[in-house]
């Protein structure tokens, strides 16, 4: 997916080709996930991932969900189009420590922000770390007001991994 990517900067590669790339990806995903039997259903969930309202792009939330899982995270896939509502509902159904976001379209800014705001109205917003992706830097970062921002899979996952270590360390009681 890396290669596809570079090629799709490149210009070497099209939107055919990415969504091309991306149903092999999840269909050779779900194979292995299949044989590996990565999740236990009485595992916490780690991660809960969609793209925000009025915004249906997936192909890079569907990766990245992919790739997390592959990693050893527990991810919960809201799917696209989710009100800052739902997530909540997720997040306090869950009690996941982590929120990921994503958007391609500049109206994903304000469902962002707005999930966030909900999230702290909820009193969760302390316990949930923030990361949002897609069509963002530090200047939409500071306006939603997420703790992190990636462009890249592995960054988001590394973040995830360490966010998660943090948080363990956190419970641990040392007498």
């Amino acid at each position: 997916m890396e290669t596809v990517h570079k090629l799709y900067c490149e210009g070497t590669y099209f939107l055919s080709d990415l969504l091309i790339a991306s149903e092999v990806f999840k269909r050779v995903h779900g194979m292995v996930q299949a044989q590996n039997q990565f999740f236990d259903a009485n595992r916490p969930v780690d991660v809960v991932f969609g793209t925000v309202q009025r915004d249906i792009h997936d192909i890079g939330k569907s990766m990245a969900i992919s790739i997390m899982q592959s990693v050893g995270l527990s991810v919960v896939d809201m799917g696209v189009d989710v009100s800052p509502q739902r997530f909540i509902e997720m997040i306090q159904q869950t009690g996941a420590p982590i929120l990921c976001m994503t958007g391609l379209l500049t109206i994903s800014y304000d469902y962002m922000k707005a999930t966030i705001r909900l999230l702290e109205e909820s009193g969760k917003r302390e316990n949930t770390a923030v990361l949002i992706g897609g069509l963002v830097n530090d200047s939409v970062q500071s306006y939603v007001g997420s703790d992190y921002w990636v462009h890249d899979v592995q960054t988001a996952c590394e973040i995830c991994k360490a966010v998660l270590l943090q948080k363990s360390r956190k419970n641990v009681n040392i007498s």
